[in-house]
């Protein structure tokens, strides 16, 4: 599987202070949701005032979350 590609998630991916592996968390968070039939399986940041969607399953049609979505806490 392949990531997809937007603005939020390649600005995240490209900082070199959050240098992690975008193609092995997507590969985690598809394999998670396959394993326990979830319709989404997200990695998520906790910012001061939101949480905002890091990495997001693609294993349905049904997810509702998106890369960069944020939601207020």
């Amino acid at each position: 599987m392949t990531r997809k590609s937007n603005a939020a998630s390649d600005k995240l991916f490209s900082d070199k202070s959050t240098s992690i592996w975008p193609t092995l968390w997507q590969d985690i968070v598809d394999l998670v949701a396959e394993i326990s039939h979830a319709s989404a399986a997200l990695i998520m940041r906790n910012n001061t005032t939101n949480m905002e969607v890091l990495v997001s399953s693609q294993t349905t049609d049904n997810n509702p979350y998106n890369v960069g979505e944020r939601s207020s806490l």
